[in-house]
């Protein structure tokens, strides 16, 4: 069978070939104008595609008695380099992978070394001489190439060649060099899986902080890519990774510019903390010993004078887990003889402890973990990588001072290239002052962007109620019209919630702010077109009920006593009266309350009703916003309000925009004929996200969203959760739950999509989809083609099974179209615009609907790259698409088309998204299924015989009148 028939019939292998580009030529139709694009991909002087490598198994280890044991990975580098030299190997003819393999461009006389040295300089004291082994062993050898076009064949040597650039052209600052060899430049740089990062040379200054101490330091990412002509060429993408950028100082000292800046240049304010913790005057609250924990754990620290059972004391390498409720004053030590408290163990030895009553630092030490008292501990390793989870402030803090302005993200991309000193481009034959790991292989890069072709797509016809053209903002393509397509049929009735912490006695809002919060957003309803209901106060408009201070959960009047009373109230009105109004839940909270997760599962899970919760700073800053004027300089602005109208709208049932009619609209029969013959197309998204640190999951959820009109305006969830049997059955003799807990492949429906079509066919006519087009996201590129092959597989059956109860069995079953869109890559485009090229606007963002299909394409797959949004901010990213299957015959420019329309439909914006609206609301599902997931776990168990209540409890409610995950 032929690969276009296994595509047409869906006979697909895990391990088949990529779905092929199109080869017609794209319509002019389509499109409105051509740019010139700069792309950040930089090629290769020279093609080093068949160049041969030589492989080698790199051992490095310690003789601890007649054994020989791998040394740490943090001792690895050095000892691997130190080892060669000492060896008089040939430093400049390898390249090192940092773990277990050795790369050269040739072959070394033996197949086998093994070098030994004594005394070896390592980190700390050694108490006697050390003896390490270095053993080089020859494994292999492979020609570089880069294609993937037959993956079962290619991918192997692919991803070697990938990894062994990768280490080439990052193996200068990962080398470690001896003292001879001037180490000041490598002291500039550090490295972090494929970036390097350039260190700031002046106190450690990042180009900006986060949280005090822990701020953004600029490098490159390395990627491999490749281009149509088969060439492989560099992604060099700018990054910000957070460090601790502190100097060397005591833990203490640290700890109080957490709680007050200010002390990190006021020596007098900083010993005035110092004198209240010593008089027990200022302690840690739990909120300050949680905020520690997130911003400290795992950074390493040095403790001196840590008590020893057989020395008086010893110094060790710590790192930081969390401060205790423990304080030195109490705490026994078993261990010592005498069995004394920390405290009088000090005073013993002439050493005594400042601040006997601050909470106590529980470290880890190898697999040993120490409470020990903040004297001793002190910050000494600079540089250290901050990778614990970001809270909502520092993440806005984050995503404030990465971005960049294309011209500006251009430069700095440009000016880091030019501090690795890479060199201009040219060969080893060359007296170019080129690393000599490069020169060594013969490889270097053209420090130029490639230069390609971007085809502006044409706006959509998006039109109003009224089934009229919608007029769209230039370059934006905002939509101009306010009023929504289609409203709730119920005037609005508002049970408005105003949270407090438990146990404490003032809300989160006062009364004046939520008097002019609601009536603010009122206004704005009305002039989005949704039904309020009137009222001589203006404040109190489609008012139903307010609770202006309950507790969260706990408490005689608390927030579930509060939705439950409103909505019997609402349920004892007479029917007529209700039929007239919708209820909406408006909720006030605060992020500290951790209250969320619990507030959705009981609204959205639960009971199945309308809610919004906000944040308390969204309501001071949206009121803030509205009243703005001259005086400040700014503009007045009603966006959050107008943002938040959109969701009301979305999860009451609401439509907010439309492509091509409206379903309101009312039609001619001729026009509604017309309609019922046009083919019927559902909208899948898929997206999963993963257990990570700090994320709250122990296992992978999977969101499915998919559309159940003709317009693709109204969706449907389904969550699944990403459990199975692990084949590693090890685990299962150890009493460990016999689980997968990340998986990536969503193949496990067991109804779920029958449901979901279900619904599709009560919405239209009984109808099955003609057709049903798949977007999946962020899928790399090894995984495509088998989740491609399974999740299709899984879909079919779940289309099967629903064809089969059905009676009318000369149905067709629906074509199907996979598309994989990338969000998570560093390829960024550049659009130069040649009347201002020597201006600061010669460089801007691609236009809204711009693609890319040549040159930085694929030669054997389906993929481009569609810039959907207008960046007003920052450097847009792009979505990469791959087309995985279709069997619609769709053509390129279809596709493209498609995509781009489906980027106006998002419920939560009135512009162009990044994505297509159904991936943008599968992640949203899953996120909220994370956040309800970590809001309930505690009442779960692990066990996979308790998936399927799992999924109950963060499966939406079926009687949610709207989108709940807008």
């Amino acid at each position: 069978m032929s690969l276009e028939a296994q595509f047409r019939n869906l006979q697909l292998a895990p391990s088949s070939k990529w779905y092929p580009r199109p080869t017609e030529k794209c319509s002019g139709e389509f499109y409105t104008e051509k740019q010139k694009l700069l792309v950040n991909w930089f090629r290769l002087a020279k093609n080093c595609t068949g160049k041969l490598i030589f492989e080698y198994k790199v051992e490095v280890l310690k003789e601890v008695g007649r054994k020989e044991v791998p040394v740490q990975a943090k001792n690895r580098v050095k000892l691997f380099w130190t080892l060669c030299r000492n060896g008089d190997f040939p430093v400049q003819k390898l390249v090192y992978d940092d773990f277990e393999t050795v790369y050269s461009h040739e072959q070394f006389p033996q197949e086998k070394y093994v070098y030994k040295m004594k005394n070896v300089p390592e980190a700390g004291n050694s108490r006697r001489p050390d003896v390490y082994v270095l053993k080089i062993s020859y494994l292999n050898n492979f020609k570089l190439g880069f294609s993937r076009r037959n993956p079962e064949a290619d991918d192997e040597i692919a991803n070697r060649s990938q990894k062994f650039l990768k280490c080439l052209f990052t193996q200068k600052f990962r080398y470690s060099p001896s003292d001879a060899e001037n180490p000041a430049f490598f002291r500039d740089f550090t490295n972090d899986r494929n970036s390097i990062i350039h260190i700031p040379t002046i106190d450690l200054r990042p180009k900006f902080e986060v949280a005090p101490g822990i701020g953004a330091w600029m490098g490159i990412y390395f990627a491999v890519r490749e281009t149509d002509k088969y060439e492989p060429v560099l992604n060099f993408g700018l990054v910000h990774k957070l460090f601790y950028s502190i100097p060397r100082m005591n833990l203490l000292d640290y700890m109080l510019i957490l709680i007050d800046e200010k002390t990190h240049q006021n020596d007098e304010l900083r010993e005035n903390y110092k004198l209240k913790i010593q008089k027990n005057e200022f302690g840690m609250s739990q909120t300050q010993r949680d905020r520690a924990r997130h911003l400290l754990k795992d950074l390493r620290l040095k403790a001196e004078n840590v008590p020893d059972r057989h020395q008086k004391f010893v110094e060790r390498h710590v790192s930081f887990i969390e401060f205790t409720e423990q304080i030195a004053q109490n705490y026994v030590l078993r261990e010592i003889h005498g069995t004394p408290t920390m405290l009088e163990y000090y005073a013993h030895f002439r050493l005594p402890l400042r601040f006997p009553a601050f909470p106590l630092a529980l470290c880890k030490s190898g697999k040993k973990e120490l409470l020990l008292p903040i004297e001793i501990l002190f910050i000494h390793e600079t540089g250290q990588r901050f990778k614990n989870h970001l809270d909502f402030n520092m993440r806005t803090q984050f995503v404030r001072g990465a971005t960049l302005p294309p011209q500006e993200h251009k430069k700095s991309i440009e000016a880091m290239l030019e501090k690795f000193d890479f060199g201009p481009e040219g060969g080893a034959d060359l007296p170019l002052p080129l690393p000599h790991f490069l020169r060594s292989f013969d490889v270097s890069p053209k420090l130029e962007m490639i230069e390609c072709v971007g085809k502006v797509l044409k706006e959509p016809q998006l039109v109003n109620r009224e089934n009229q053209r919608i007029e769209m903002t230039q370059d934006v393509r905002g939509f101009r019209e306010k009023v929504l397509n289609i409203v709730p049929r119920g005037k609005l009735a508002v049970g408005l919630i105003v949270l407090r912490e438990d146990g404490k006695e003032a809300a989160c809002v006062n009364e004046r702010d939520l008097q002019e919060f609601y009536t603010l957003l009122m206004d704005v309803c009305i002039e989005r077109g949704l039904p309020i209901e009137e009222n001589e106060n203006r404040g109190n408009r489609s008012l139903f009920r307010v609770f202006s201070n309950v507790a969260c959960f706990n408490g005689p009047e608390n927030f579930q006593t509060a939705i439950h009373h409103t909505i019997h109230q609402f349920n004892q009105l007479p029917e007529p009266e209700k039929a007239q109004k919708s209820l909406f839940f408006l909720i006030i909270h605060k992020k500290s309350y951790e209250a969320y997760g619990r507030i959705k599962f009981i609204c959205d899970t639960e009971i199945g009703v309308a809610n919004q919760v906000i944040d308390e700073t969204t309501v001071r800053k949206a009121i803030r916003e509205a009243q703005e004027g001259p005086e400040s300089g700014l503009k007045a602005s009603k966006k959050i309000f107008y943002n938040i109208a959109l969701k009301i709208n979305a999860k009451l049932g609401g439509v907010n925009q439309e492509i091509g009619f409206s379903e309101d609209f009312e039609m001619s029969p001729e026009e509604k004929e017309k309609r019922e013959k046009e083919p019927l197309i559902m909208y899948v998204g898929i997206d999963v996200t993963h257990p990570t640190e700090g994320s709250g999951i122990d296992f992978s959820i999977a969101g499915i969203v998919a559309s159940i009109n003709r317009g693709a305006t109204r969706y449907i969830p389904a969550v699944v959760a990403q459990m199975e049997k692990n084949p590693d059955v090890r685990k299962a003799e150890k009493g460990q739950p016999n689980l997968k807990k990340s998986r990536e492949i969503t193949d496990i429906l067991e109804g779920k999509f029958v449901a979901i079509l279900q619904k599709f066919a009560e919405t239209n006519r009984n109808r099955l989809p003609d057709k049903i087009v798949i977007l999946r996201d962020g899928i790399s590129d090894s995984e495509m083609l088998e989740n491609a092959h399974f999740e299709l597989k899984s879909l079919r059956n779940e289309v099967a099974i629903f064809m089969g109860n059905r009676e009318n069995s000369t149905e067709k079953e629906p074509e199907y179209t996979y598309i994989v869109v990338q969000k998570r890559h560093k390829t960024r485009f550049y659009r130069v615009s040649e009347e201002n090229l020597e201006k600061s606007t010669g460089i801007l963002n691609p236009k809204s609907g711009t693609v890319a299909d040549k040159t930085v394409v694929s030669p054997y797959k389906f993929d481009f790259w569609l810039t959907s949004q207008h960046g007003a901010l920052g450097t847009s990213r792009p979505g990469h698409y791959t087309v995985l299957f279709d069997n619609s015959g769709m053509t390129k420019d279809q596709v493209y088309k498609m995509c781009y329309e489906l980027s106006f439909l998002s419920a939560r914006c009135r512009k162009p998204i990044s994505i297509p609206a159904p991936i943008h609301y599968a992640h949203l599902t899953c996120e909220k299924a994370k956040e309800i997931f970590k809001a309930t776990k505690k009442g779960l168990a692990r066990p996979e015989k308790e998936r399927m209540m799992i999924e109950q409890v963060l499966q939406p409610n079926r009687c949610y009148p709207g989108m709940s995950f807008v």
